[in-house]
């Protein structure tokens, strides 16, 4: 597809959003209480997870229950993407970025979930890792319910990280989402509707 034409309809998305949402990103379909990064249990469970943080050099770590985080299937995938990503490692541009998921916006301004700015890279910039681990929470609810022009609420976890993190972008996809899966407690068979369902 040209890239003029990739450029037009992600421009066209964010109007839609604008004209839906307004200035706001869509709700996720959650407690506020579970997005909230300062709860008791949630810093533990990032820290208790970042031992088992995905390397290339490492086989996909085995996950204890005592790592799986409680708050909700949607929190503990988006949290488990923000650990794979490096989100939770201070140095690392999701870190720096306060962009867990890594998210990227080719398309421009306006910046979508409440994003400021975005980096060299195209990788999105939040005020603060709240914003950022809210924006992604946001992202996937929309996938998940069929609101995202990219990916449908059909795909299964494998396909949908054949296109959140792509193999052409020097990612595992397979294995990226076979470690998410198995720290949610799912299989990568499972659709991604099924995490709000």
């Amino acid at each position: 597809m040209k890239q003029w034409i990739v450029d037009l309809l992600g421009k066209i998305d964010v109007i839609l959003e604008a004209l839906v949402y307004g200035d706001k990103p869509p709700t996720p379909t959650m407690p506020q209480n579970e997005l909230q990064t300062n709860q008791p249990g949630y810093v533990a469970s990032l820290q208790a997870a970042q031992a088992t943080q995905p390397t290339t050099a490492t086989p996909v770590p085995s996950v204890k229950p005592s790592e799986t985080p409680v708050p909700g299937l949607l929190t503990a995938f988006c949290q488990s993407i923000a650990i794979y990503e490096g989100g939770t490692e201070a140095g690392t541009r999701p870190y720096r970025n306060c962009n867990p998921g890594d998210l990227r916006w080719p398309y421009g301004k306006p910046f979508p979930y409440g994003a400021t700015d975005v980096d060299s890279g195209n990788f999105l910039i939040f005020p603060t890792y709240a914003d950022g681990f809210n924006a992604l929470v946001t992202m996937v609810t929309r996938c998940a319910k069929g609101y995202s022009k990219v990916y449908s609420p059909t795909m299964t976890i494998v396909q949908f990280f054949q296109t959140y993190a792509p193999s052409e972008d020097n990612n595992d996809p397979n294995r990226y989402a076979e470690w998410v899966a198995q720290r949610c407690g799912i299989s990568g068979d499972d659709l991604i509707k099924s995490l709000i369902s």
